[in-house]
């Protein structure tokens, strides 16, 4: 096994590189990018909206999140901020999130949270419901905590669920078609809000500079799961953005951005799954030829046992199973026969301190089983190297 400290470089390697990089690529470049910094804006909307009006901090911010607000203002839009205040200020998914703020700091936290409302929603159009009243009874205490952030859809007392009139229908019952449009043109909103922080907040307001132990990697490509553009500050130019990105001017074309769990198995939720989503939005799957282009085949239909011929590396990403599809395809997999197979040659994994190097064994194994991630540590196949932040 290979733990590498800050200040340790890799061997000289001739074989393709490639990078994946999660929110921690941008976190190491001072961005802020949690979904905690996201929260701290929208919590904050009644004085937001005065904020662009009159051109000043409202004290109530968070400093680092204040400190970017004049670069954002020296060149704002006041459509987009405008924009962004009506929906923060009327959208159901803003006022659930910003109610579990205190729970969420990463995006895959959001992606948890999101389960919940699923499911509750899952349950009213399965349900058996009272026309006369909307009602629907239920045993389950968890459905309160919903109570005051989807109000436009029902309402919770001693223990029923209150349909809207308006998702009812006196011959039909429940509306369903209609309540999960609404749900879901919410869910855009709330992700066209989240587009519009970044272009404000993050990529105009931000100074980024390069960081050396990246730039060491000299990767071919990069496959990014972020919204961002920061890898553009490397210069690379083959870079896969499997979850959107932030478009240069919001005016022109749509939002691209993936935003949602990794699977739900009631299929009427699908545009709130991520798998879905990079289909209709156009994201591609442009990761996959990434990783296979360099690939060794025996013959036209026999896929080499050995080794791709890539390296792997990854910043900034917890290994987290709710990306297991990529990641797998990236790392390696078990075959028919149930035999692990590493597709890369190598996969160095970058972390930034002792518990984040722990957090990202255990998503290993969960990934992969602990006989596995053992085995290609012992045989240096899996490196992990101590993340060195030094800026050029």
């Amino acid at each position: 096994m290979v733990m590498m400290e800050m200040g340790n470089t890799l061997e000289e390697m001739d074989n393709k590189k490639i990078l994946i990089v999660g929110n921690g690529f941008d976190l190491a470049h001072n961005l802020k990018t949690r979904y905690s910094d996201v929260l701290e804006v929208f919590k904050k909307r009644k004085s937001f909206y005065g904020l662009y009006i009159n051109r000043k901090i409202d004290t109530g911010f968070d400093e680092k999140i204040a400190d970017n607000i004049p670069k954002a203002l020296e060149s704002y839009d006041s459509k987009n901020l405008e924009k962004l205040d009506k929906i923060i200020r009327n959208n159901s998914w803003v006022e659930y999130y910003s109610g579990c703020g205190a729970e969420l700091d990463l995006w895959i936290d959001f992606e948890r949270e999101l389960v919940p409302v699923l499911d509750i929603f899952d349950f009213i159009l399965s349900a058996d419901i009272n026309f006369e009243d909307g009602s629907i009874e239920f045993e389950r205490n968890s459905f309160f905590k919903f109570n005051c952030y989807f109000l436009r859809y029902f309402t919770i007392l001693n223990n029923k669920i209150f349909v809207k009139n308006y998702y009812i229908d006196s011959s039909y019952g429940l509306m369903k078609k209609t309540l999960l449009r609404d749900l879901k043109n919410e869910f855009l909103e709330f992700i066209e809000a989240l587009e519009i922080y970044f272009y404000e907040f993050v990529e105009k307001a931000s100074d980024v500079h390069p960081i050396s132990q990246i730039r060491e990697i000299e990767p071919d490509y990069i496959i990014s799961f972020n919204y961002t553009h920061t890898e553009k500050y490397y210069g690379i130019n083959n870079v896969h953005h499997i979850h959107g990105v932030i478009r240069d001017d919001l005016d022109c074309g749509s939002n691209n951005m993936v935003l949602g769990v990794n699977d739900y198995d009631n299929k009427d939720f699908i545009y709130f799954v991520k798998y879905f989503q990079r289909i209709q939005k156009h994201c591609g799957v442009d990761y996959k030829y990434i990783i296979n282009e360099p690939c060794i085949f025996k013959s036209s239909d026999e896929f080499d046992k050995e080794y791709n011929d890539y390296e792997l590396y990854i910043y900034g990403h917890s290994l987290d199973e709710t990306d297991k599809d990529v990641l797998k395809f990236a790392i390696g997999d078990f075959d028919d026969k149930n035999q692990f197979q590493m597709k890369a040659r190598k996969v160095i994994i970058y972390y930034y301190d002792q518990q984040d190097f722990e957090l990202k064994v255990i998503n290993l194994i969960t990934l992969f089983g602990r006989d596995i991630v053992e085995k290609n540590m012992d045989d240096n196949k899996i490196i992990f190297i101590k993340i060195d932040s030094n800026i050029d």
